[in-house]
């Protein structure tokens, strides 16, 4: 029946149902165009997988597709989903046409079959419930939420409950490891950014599919008002250290220290890891210490970046780590995680969504576990190039239209959606995105240039706009010189005696200057 369909010319698009091609004269919109290429794809894979090759048949399909190339380019995609035939038609949302297809199986089940040691096969995913799940988003719902404290704790209130909702949801998922990451992916995109401080949150077993485990959650701040999670399991189960993202309204109490802890030197998150690791491996000791287990560590957003920053230089106090969308750090940190061993690296999961402009466009340098996501339903891109940057209003006009068009992505979990694919890079894609990182303008180049001024404005009014919890963050220096101290002295020895004591005497000044502040407020 299907060489039958294929002969005939009269009409250009397939749509695949079921066990069988069929026709229709009516061109079919992009997200019918990726189902019909996802659907060609496992079609190819079970030609191949007859042919003997059952392991290693999904990688085959890849490598075999890309020599089918389609000749249009979208610039706008990495390279590394350019150069990869199937990845490209399906982010365009490419047509299959007849003679495509025709040649395409052909190929597949007479053609030569290459090697495939160092291609990644592709996986499709989909949420069998995804109508049900709750619209995860960071921001607080509602026009009043957004600006007004009173309403934001309402509304916070209101999406908590969806929030557990999806946590229940999740716990049915079969397959543990997904089950595992849809937990994560769920704290970190919407619980983390709610006021979940000394409530009880139930959050799917990470091996038990249908049973949710009581969490106790404790909220902290760390340097510029970045918080943290500590989730302590009340039964058998690893605790969770859930770091937030960046907070974006102005009702919520350390907007413009959340938005300022994104512009550190090295990358987001980077001066805060730097600034509070002594308060955050006190943090971690305690969860492992109550629970006999080392956390997971979790975040979205500037929350991944400075999850990033646990798994790189805090790996011998956790599990594992995961991130999620996160703007990447610079090449320091790469250079780093390059020198820590395979065991260790492993800690560090990274999953994005292509159509998330951070992921892509912000940071310099790709390193870990990486899985990229791409859903059926796809978002606008526009690159701002050179040109742009010259004239400036182009540049910035671009950028705030991507903001628009990419936030939902960037806000997404994308284990959720209807139907997507993801793929793990590999060692000679992560070292392709990074080579294509330092030659490609867009916003790597662009927006740099404004993190000074930038800087400078947000220190500006928050000394103008006092922050309503300006006694909790003394108390925060307080305990990160406590705990500084406690350091030098465990470390003192004959020879560093001398300088340690005026290390510690520095700190002490510093503690009765801060301790002064603190009183004058009370």
């Amino acid at each position: 029946m299907l060489e039958e369909l294929i002969k005939q010319r009269d009409f250009n698009f397939l749509l695949y149902q079921k066990q069988a091609f069929s026709l229709t004269p009516k061109e079919p919109s992009k997200p019918e165009n990726r189902q019909t290429l996802q659907n060609l794809y496992l079609y190819c894979v079970q030609k191949v997988r007859k042919r003997g090759e059952h392991e290693n048949a999904n990688a085959i399909v890849r490598a075999l597709w890309s020599e089918y190339l389609p000749k249009k380019k979208d610039k706008t995609l990495p390279q590394i989903i350019r150069n990869d035939g199937f990845l490209r038609m399906y982010a365009v949302g490419a047509v299959v046409t007849v003679d495509f297809t025709r040649a395409l199986l052909k190929v597949f089940e007479y053609g030569t079959l290459p090697d495939v040691s160092e291609v990644k096969p592709i996986s499709f995913g989909e949420c069998s419930n995804w109508q049900d799940y709750f619209d995860v988003d960071a921001t607080p719902p509602g026009f009043l939420a957004k600006f007004f404290k009173t309403f934001r704790l309402r509304a916070d209130a209101k999406m908590l409950q969806q929030v557990r909702q999806d946590l229940r949801l999740a716990s049915g998922i079969a397959d543990p490891i997904k089950r595992a990451r849809v937990a994560c992916a769920l704290l970190s995109f919407a619980a983390a950014y709610r006021e979940i401080d000394q409530q009880i949150m139930q959050v799917p077993h990470f091996e038990k599919e249908g049973t949710l485990v009581s969490f106790a959650c404790n909220q902290h701040l760390l340097a510029e008002g970045v918080k943290t999670i500590s989730l302590t399991p009340l039964e058998e189960h690893p605790p969770i250290y859930l770091c937030q993202g960046t907070e974006l309204w102005p009702s919520q109490p350390m907007m413009l220290g959340s938005i300022l802890a994104n512009l550190g030197e090295h990358g987001s998150a980077t001066d805060v890891y730097a600034h509070s690791w002594r308060r955050i491996h006190k943090q971690l000791r305690d969860l492992y210490e109550q629970t006999g287990q080392l956390p997971i560590v979790t975040g979205h957003s500037m929350g991944g970046a400075l999850a990033m920053q646990v798994a790189l230089y805090s790996h011998s106090l956790i599990d594992h780590a995961y991130a999620f969308n996160p703007p990447l750090p610079g090449p320091r940190d790469e250079q780093f995680y390059q020198t820590l061993s395979p065991a260790i690296q492993s800690q560090l999961s990274i999953f994005a969504n292509l159509d998330d402009m951070a992921f892509w466009r912000i940071g310099e340098k790709l390193f870990g576990n990486v899985t990229i996501f791409m859903a059926k339903e796809r978002w606008r891109y526009f690159p701002v190039k050179l040109i742009d940057a010259l004239l400036f209003i182009p540049a910035v006009v671009k950028l705030i239209a991507n903001i628009i068009y990419a936030l939902p992505a960037h806000q997404r979990v994308v284990d959720l959606c209807e139907n997507y694919l993801f793929f793990t890079l590999s060692s000679a894609e992560i070292a392709l995105e990074n080579r294509e990182r330092r030659e490609r303008f867009d916003y790597l180049r662009f927006l740099p240039r404004l993190y000074d001024p930038l800087r400078l404005s947000i220190n500006f009014f928050r000394k103008i706009f006092k922050s309503n919890l300006q006694e909790e963050l003394l108390s925060n220096e307080i305990e990160i010189i406590a705990l500084h101290e406690r350091d030098l002295i465990d470390t003192m020895t004959e020879s560093n005696k001398k300088e340690t004591f005026k290390q510690l005497e520095a700190l002490k000044q510093q503690k009765r200057t801060l301790q002064d502040k603190l009183s004058f407020k009370n």
